[in-house]
């Protein structure tokens, strides 16, 4: 917040927070304590990114906790006939939370460039602690569905959020290390929210889900003091009088459209690669489970409830630790145009190889290593699409993505589904592997995608050779390195 009221016309509004960490030092005494400890190259600002990691967790659990209980609330309340019936119902409660997303990421990204990431997701964990207070207490099953279209999906901007954080908190070198330390926080709480929903369903009689939504309020409760206590105001836009720096062509970065971000190459192409992996991510959520409990007579496992939850809990737990672990040091290694080809490159071999194994401890390994690609894809996509954009847009073009991206992880689980049950009815066991073959294909597609891309996207993220974003050196002055910041600052304040 700091960085908005001190109006330094000699920094621009693209300079990252490790480069103004001489200018919080040289202004403190000048007009007070900064509100953001900036940190240094060697280390990460741990408390804001533990915060991060709690609101990951509140967005996790208000998502995954419904998975244990979804067909027996439908059978239990009415909504459906019996549990066998309860699919419809309970598929509508699961996707109502992502639909929800899309008529409001955009406005959400608006908001935080406006506003402040911080503020934004303050709103956000509100919104999922009356959800889930509401969301308990429903016995109507198209209050249950409205109350998750607005609490989880409209008001919940997390999605729109993150991308922004992390680069504000890790800068262009290190934001990948925090998405992965976000996302494996994610991933523990995948396998912990359904656990804690079977075990705590109908401890309230006349309100069975109470308890386990109400776990789902604390968590919120919980990322919102830590917001509070730990998070910095950062990622406001900059008052007019700090935003008069231009460029060497005279255009000042605030006075950019958001058309010209939108339609400047390769943004484009990232927020497509985006969606379509935001797709492919929920229906190997989907289809995966369909296929392992079928049938051998037509080519799946056969795989009880009990041993499908075994293999989805290792791969949470395995993915996680990747993505905790190993995730940022692979993406720095390869960089996130090489990072996203591997992934692409093993999903697909993932993929091919999937309908033809021969048990469950097969397919444990097999998942555990797709959902760490998908999670490393993930991240690689965010952080591209933060290089490429200037500061002062970063929020708003994160929503324009979140909007297209719920499009996808709404569309997916649907038509895979569909498609899956198509292709058993029509061909039997010959057409078992279909779907993974298409979902196979489109990988291939988003990997030649990616290779279109050039070393932009690379910027900050440890390659010494990567030039100037097109993007940003159409809106801003070069960004100026440690050193020269602190000079700049200097000189301002004199």
């Amino acid at each position: 917040e700091w960085r908005s009221e001190s109006c330094c016309p000699a920094l621009t509004s693209n300079v990252d927070l490790f480069s103004l960490h001489s200018m919080a030092e040289s202004t403190k005494a000048a007009s007070g304590p900064p509100k953001l400890d900036i940190p240094s190259r060697k280390s990460l600002p741990w408390r804001p990114v533990a915060a991060l990691c709690i609101c990951n967790c509140a967005h996790f659990y208000a998502i995954c906790n419904l998975f244990s209980y979804a067909g027996i609330m439908s059978a239990d309340f009415g909504w459906a006939e019996d549990r066998d019936h309860a699919g419809n119902i309970a598929g509508f409660l699961q996707s109502a939370n992502v639909l929800g997303r899309m008529p409001t990421s955009s406005l959400w990204g608006v908001f935080a460039d406006r506003f402040g990431l911080r503020r934004g997701l303050c709103i956000a964990m509100v919104s999922l602690s009356i959800g889930g207070v509401l969301f308990g207490l429903c016995t109507d099953s198209t209050v249950a569905i409205v109350v998750r279209f607005i609490c989880f999906g409209m008001g919940n901007g997390w999605v729109t959020f993150f991308g922004p954080l992390a680069m504000e908190l890790g800068g262009c070198e290190r934001q990948t290390e925090v998405t992965s330390i976000v996302f494996a926080s994610g991933m523990f709480v995948q396998l912990l929210g359904p656990a804690l929903g079977g075990w705590t369903y109908g401890a309230v009689v006349p309100f069975p889900a109470a308890v386990p939504s109400m776990i789902g309020s604390l968590f919120g409760v919980s990322a919102l003091v830590a917001l509070w206590t730990w998070m910095p105001a950062i990622g406001r836009k900059l008052p007019a009088s700090c935003s008069q720096a231009t460029s060497k062509d005279g255009v000042g970065a605030e006075a950019v459209g958001m058309s010209q971000v939108l339609c400047a190459w390769p943004l484009p192409l990232l927020i497509l690669l985006r969606s379509v992996q935001g797709f492919l991510n929920f229906a190997f959520f989907e289809v995966v489970p369909l296929w392992a409990i079928s049938s051998r007579s037509v080519g799946g496992l056969e795989l009880s409830q009990e041993d499908l939850g075994l293999v989805l809990a290792a791969s949470a737990v395995g993915s996680g630790l990747f993505m905790l672990l190993a995730m940022s040091r692979v993406i720095k290694k390869l960089g996130l145009r090489g990072a996203c080809i591997f992934g692409n490159a093993v999903a697909l071999a993932c993929f091919v190889a999937m309908p033809y194994l021969p048990g469950p401890i097969s397919l444990s390994c097999l998942h555990i290593t797709t959902n760490s690609m998908m999670g490393m894809l993930g991240a690689s996509y965010i952080a591209s699409i933060n290089n490429v954009v200037p500061h002062g847009h970063r929020g708003s073009v994160n929503g324009f993505c979140a909007t297209f991206e719920a499009f996808g992880k709404g569309v997916g689980p649907i038509t895979t589904a569909v498609s899956f049950a198509w292709t058993l009815s029509q061909w039997g066991v010959s057409g078992h592997g279909v779907v993974f073959f298409l979902m196979a294909l489109l990988h291939l597609l988003l990997m030649l995608g990616t290779a279109t891309l050039t070393s932009d996207i690379e910027i900050g993220s440890g390659s010494e050779k990567a030039k100037a974003s097109p993007i940003a050196a159409a809106t801003s002055v070069p960004q100026p390195s440690f050193f020269g910041a602190t000079a700049s600052a200097a000189a301002a304040c004199a």
